[in-house]
């Protein structure tokens, strides 16, 4: 519900964590910070916690997948990758 909410990624940022709120099989909000340290948060501040960040030194969110069920999202999962751009070397 509500109005969208859009935020475009500069140059040579990306998505670093993922968090929000969960309570009772649905999720309430989510929230991504960038690697400039901006963030952007939609959904309610109602529930339980949750945070999801890359494990390994340069990664970033590359895509999330979950679940719905027609009344909400019940499931999230983030997706992390380092970003190659083919000029590291071989």
């Amino acid at each position: 519900y509500g109005n969208p909410l859009e935020m475009t990624l500069r140059d040579n940022e990306s998505i670093v964590q993922v968090s929000g709120k969960h309570y009772s099989g649905y999720i309430y909000e989510i929230m991504v910070v960038t690697s400039q340290g901006r963030s952007l948060k939609v959904g309610q501040p109602y529930g339980i916690s949750f945070n999801f960040y890359p494990t390994h030194d340069g990664s970033e969110l590359r895509f999330l997948s979950g679940r719905q069920n027609g009344n909400g999202i019940t499931s999230i999962g983030a997706h992390w990758a380092v970003y190659y751009t083919g000029d590291d070397g071989p």
